[in-house]
């Protein structure tokens, strides 16, 4: 007779959708959307069953929107840009100590940015969670991990 051993394993099943488009001169867009099922496949010698990992939402879907404004009398363009974020609720998995599995809520985050480059130099300033919006980025043992307050970051690069 054969001896077979099972260690398990990490089985994701999903589909992405990654789309960017130049609408014309002025207008882009970036639109990005997943779904995944990630299990983790247990040893069924131990009489464990396959569980959702942990901290894996199963949606996630943004979108980013760029106009490029001529406004003012500059050599190009000053781009304007306003973007939005959606993370499905995640599991912590934390039955294994007696604990109902408990998840971290979904969450929905806008962040906007200004740049304007010319020909050896560039200028951004980004503002992440521009609503401000309570969150937690990450699940973990018995609760998630706060997300980040609204905060800006300004960037100058150049190259020669």
């Amino acid at each position: 007779m054969v001896e077979y051993f099972y260690d398990g394993e990490e089985e994701t099943s999903g589909v992405e959708l990654d789309m960017n488009a130049d609408l014309n001169d002025q207008w882009s867009i970036n639109v990005n959307g997943v779904y995944q099922d990630a299990r983790d496949k247990k040893d069924p010698t131990r009489g464990s069953f396959d569980t959702r990992q942990k901290g894996v939402p199963y949606v996630t879907a943004s979108a980013w929107v760029t106009y490029g404004a001529e406004w003012f009398s500059l050599s190009n363009p000053l781009n304007i840009s306003l973007g939005a974020k959606y993370v499905d609720d995640r599991s912590t998995n934390s039955s294994s100590f007696g604990i109902p599995d408990g998840y971290v809520p979904s969450y929905t985050v806008m962040d906007t940015a200004i740049s304007y480059q010319a020909d050896i130099w560039k200028l951004q300033l980004n503002v992440n969670n521009l609503l401000n919006e309570s969150y937690y980025s990450k699940a973990m043992f018995l609760g998630g991990m706060p997300g980040e307050e609204r905060n800006a970051k300004l960037t100058f690069s150049y190259q020669l």
